[in-house]
């Protein structure tokens, strides 16, 4: 046991057992240990037992053993023989270990005390002392064997050296040395004056002379104590330890060499004072409290307790839980999560109070390295601190030693960082790569977990991120602790050359997962052309999983800066049967534009013939067949412009191409636009107004389903997209296309100018009257490039919305005047909108009295309904007795009586 400068023990007082289930009234009167047991009496006769699994770090209370009504005053383990004897109320009974399970022996009474004696040869002898006698007996089998006995009076206390050839035993008063071997008693020396104290024996081996003694204490007078020493022949030695102002040491004294601890309780405080047993000093004295945390044995300031506290020596080291490391070792997460150290400890001197237990052991040497670092932060020199030995430390504290020598390294800018940063233990790298990144790479890289005693350090880290340092350390680190940040960092601070060395080591190219995305969009973000082509290739020859989704992306790269250089690697892509047909075409037109030998000598080749119908229309342009061009041209940019839908350079490009492809006259011929003059006619004999299906189809929706003719339908398909790209670019844009002077673009002038009369005239009804509603055209059902846009609705006032729906129905009404069968017309106008638009009223007051009320039926049922309950019955009765007063006053009157 060492003293340092600061005048404090490396020792800890340390929580062990705190939580104990004792009730409000019962207290601990004493302690002991067996293995990973630990024994705990009460005054209440409860012996409470606590084991310590493997699995958890703490004892875990397994039983509670009523012994005895009284007060447990000694259990005293017999190591040899795997029993315990338990005293309580003057009476000791014997028990199985470690269950306390009882044993068939004959209970022994009237005893004032128990202890361990060291015969040789005889091992678990008992010292028994009893009013009248001093007996050494053995237990054999279930029997009590009585090897000594010694007529003594009033023996009260005692103990023995190791070996046993004599004990010491106190009476009431004095200290007598019993010889074994001749049954003879030496008197010594009275032990207290008028003070009522107990006699205290501790034998220990003390290491200056080699040899067992004991410890005795005297009460000299109400305020000081003394201790005198006699070694295995009787004789006195070391001199008088002495106690002066500390009063009695009634809560024990244990020896730890070379130092004496002993407890001093009084009304006001209990202090712990250790002497040393070379100089017989004081050297430390310190008042004890009811410690939360480990807390270092140092002179501290004077605590008012009226708990009174006791120290113990085990017989053997018990291994604990190391409490005192945690506000170091315990590692926390990014949640806040902490995990607690494995760090164990051994002790053999326990400490407690009628409710709590402590231990006292060595402090950890990972706290005083600790220290150190941090004072060598403060002075900025590491010298001495880079010169301590940590090999010794257990693996936890040894891997938080390595730390604190990594920030020191990092701090100071020596040569050997990556030597520290790069440690490997069984399991990895003892320092986390994320971490590393965090300390080299800058703040925005998180760690994942931490110890918590270098938070607060790494939080206050102030020294600049070293990117240099930082793509050395990743490049040396085993590939397979490369997470995605230390990837993602050092693409994104590597040069091209430099990402280019790196592939030959990075081996997560197999996989085109999300981080792989990232990165390419990265390397296309900083214009790597050789790292993007790279990339795809080594992605393209290891994931099979995503094979074809890979080629289409390899090859638009391809297809946008094709060169000579390249020319080998497209036409290998070319030839790997996972291209689409579009991707392919695209990348083969680029191959014959850069080299259109090579790209000819493909299309004659094996590999090429599962492609031939791109071959085929590459053939026809390539003769000047401007259809085939065309249609291929629109199919390429088709393919780029779904890619980004926000490009308005190839969307423009895009609607220009097909509308002049639309109106060319390989494509608008003859026979084509015969078709279309003949599917307006045919539109406006399905949609006619005489028939009573409702809604109406659309323009654009009969189109989408009728023009599939062998001669048309490339027409029809390039009016549709010509006409969604127009209305897009109108309600997404806010501009208008003007579109070429061609009868096929009539229908496309509704985008910017709705009207609903020419509506009417082209027989589109129902887009008429939603324009009447939201003044603007619909798409059809079948889109090809915005399936989910949607343009923002235009506030309508109510009085136009009125006036256009009234304006549709009254042209309804004057084809109904010139005798057209229109009454289907009329009626789904009336039973639609005069639940929302326009009132029921002012539709009646408009439809001529002679148009028959079959179909007007549900239309007055609402109606009627809805005048009945806004007590509107007059206005109606008056307006529609116009018509056929008669007629309507009966079906009115039965509607009434419904």
């Amino acid at each position: 046991m060492n003293i340092n400068d600061t005048n404090a023990l490396n020792y800890q007082i340390s929580p062990f057992i705190t939580n104990l289930s004792l009730s409000e009234d019962e207290l601990i009167s004493t302690t002991t240990t067996y293995e990973s047991n630990v024994y705990i009496g009460t005054t209440k006769g409860i012996i409470l037992h606590y084991h310590h699994f493997d699995d958890v770090p703490e004892y875990i209370l397994i039983s509670q053993l009523q012994i005895s009504e009284m007060p447990i005053t000694r259990i005293l383990i017999l190591p040899v023989s795997k029993r315990v004897v338990v005293l309580a109320g003057r009476i000791a009974q014997v028990y199985s270990l470690p269950e306390l399970s009882p044993c068939h022996i004959k209970r022994m009474k009237d005893i004032n005390d128990i202890a361990l004696l060291r015969i040789e040869n005889q091992p678990d002898s008992i010292l028994v002392l009893s009013p009248t006698k001093v007996r050494i007996i053995q237990l054999h089998g279930e029997q009590i064997k009585i090897v000594r006995e010694i007529h003594y009076t009033n023996a009260i206390a005692g103990d023995s050296f190791n070996p046993a050839n004599l004990i010491v035993i106190a009476d009431g008063s004095n200290y007598d040395i019993i010889d074994i071997e001749h049954n003879r008693k030496i008197p010594l020396f009275e032990y207290r004056t008028d003070q009522e104290v107990s006699p205290i024996l501790t034998s220990f081996y003390a290491n200056d002379t080699n040899q067992s003694e004991l410890l005795l204490t005297i009460s000299s007078d109400v305020s000081t104590a003394i201790a005198m020493f006699i070694n295995g022949t009787g004789d006195v030695t070391r001199g008088t330890l002495t106690w002066v102002g500390e009063g009695y040491p009634n809560g024990g004294v244990v020896i730890e060499w070379p130092y004496a601890l002993a407890i001093f309780n009084s009304e006001e405080k209990s202090k712990l004072v250790v002497s040393s047993l070379e100089s017989l000093d004081i050297t430390i004295a310190m008042n004890l409290s009811d410690f939360k945390q480990s807390e270092r044995i140092e002179k501290n300031e004077a605590i008012e307790t009226d708990k009174h506290y006791s120290i113990n020596k085990l017989d053997k080291f018990l291994s604990i839980e190391d409490v005192s490391v945690k506000h170091l070792l315990s590692t926390k997460d990014r949640n806040g999560e902490l995990t607690q150290p494995l760090s164990r400890i051994t002790t053999d001197i326990l400490i407690h109070n009628q409710k709590e237990i402590w231990s006292i052991h060595k402090t950890n040497p990972i706290i005083e390295i600790h220290n150190s670092f941090m004072h060598a932060l403060e002075t900025e020199n590491f010298e001495e601190f880079l010169k301590k030995d940590i090999s010794h430390l257990a693996e936890e504290s040894k891997n938080y030693a390595i730390h604190l020598q990594f920030l020191a390294v990092l701090h100071s800018k020596m040569d050997n960082i990556l030597t520290f940063a790069l440690k490997q233990y069984l399991n990895g790298p003892i320092i986390s790569p994320k971490l590393v990144l965090h300390l080299l790479g800058g703040s925005e890289y998180k760690y994942d977990k931490v110890f918590v005693g270098l938070e607060k350090i790494i939080e206050d880290w102030k020294d600049e991120p070293d990117l240099e340092l930082l793509k050395r350390y990743i490049t040396a680190l085993p590939s397979q602790y490369w997470t995605p940040e230390l990837r993602r960092a050092y693409y994104r601070n590597a040069t091209e050359s430099e990402v280019l060395e790196f592939f030959k080591k990075d081996s997560f190219w197999n996989s085109y997962d999300d981080l792989n995305k990232e990165l390419i969009e990265l390397f296309i973000t900083k214009s790597l052309s050789g790292a993007i082509l790279e990339a795809y290739e080594t992605l393209f020859e290891h994931d099979n999983d995503n094979r074809l989704q890979i080629a289409s992306l390899y090859a638009n790269i391809l297809s946008e800066d094709l060169s000579r250089k390249h020319i080998h690697t497209a036409i290998k892509l070319l030839g790997s049967n996972t291209l689409t047909d579009k991707d392919y075409g695209k990348l083969l037109l680029e191959v014959i534009r850069v080299d259109k030998d090579k790209g000819v000598e493909f299309m004659r080749s094996k590999a090429a013939k599962r492609y031939n119908d791109i071959n085929r229309a590459v053939t026809k342009e390539l003769s000047d067949s401007s259809k085939g061009f065309a249609i291929l041209s629109i199919e390429l940019l088709e393919s780029s412009f779904l890619e980004d839908t926000e490009n308005q350079e190839i969307f423009d490009e895009l609607l220009e191409t097909i509308s002049t492809t639309m109106i060319s006259s390989t494509v608008c011929s003859e026979e084509a636009e015969a078709s279309y003059d003949l599917l307006l006619r045919e539109y406006e004999a399905i949609n006619s107004l005489e028939k009573d299906k409702w809604p109406k189809i659309s323009w654009l929706d009969f189109v989408s389903i009728s023009g599939k003719s062998k001669d048309s339908e490339t027409l029809f398909v390039l009016y549709l997209k010509s006409f969604e790209l127009c209305w897009v670019k109108y309600h997404k844009y806010g501009k208008v296309y003007t579109t070429p002077d061609h009868k096929l673009f009539q229908y496309h002038q509704f985008i910017a100018q709705p009207n609903i009369e020419k509506l009417l005239a082209f027989h589109d009804y129902s887009n008429a009257e939603t324009v009447a509603i939201i003044n603007q055209l619909a798409l059809p059902k079948q889109t090809f490039y915005f399936p989910k846009f949607t343009p923002e609705q235009k506030k309508i006032e109510e009085q136009q919305v009125q006036q256009s729906l009234l304006g549709i129905f009254k042209f309804y009404l004057k084809l109904y005047e010139e005798e057209r069968k229109v009454e289907p017309a009329i009626e789904h106008f009336v039973e639609t909108y005069s639940k929302s638009h326009i009132s029921p009223v002012d539709l009646l007051e408009i439809i001529p009295n002679s148009f028959p009320l079959i179909y007007l039926l549900k239309f007055l049922e609402h109606a009627i309904v809805d005048l009945k309950s806004s007590s509107r019955e007059t206005n109606i009765r008056k307006v529609v007795t116009k018509s056929e007063s008669s007629r309507i006053k009966k079906l009115y009157q039965d509607f009434l009586t419904v």
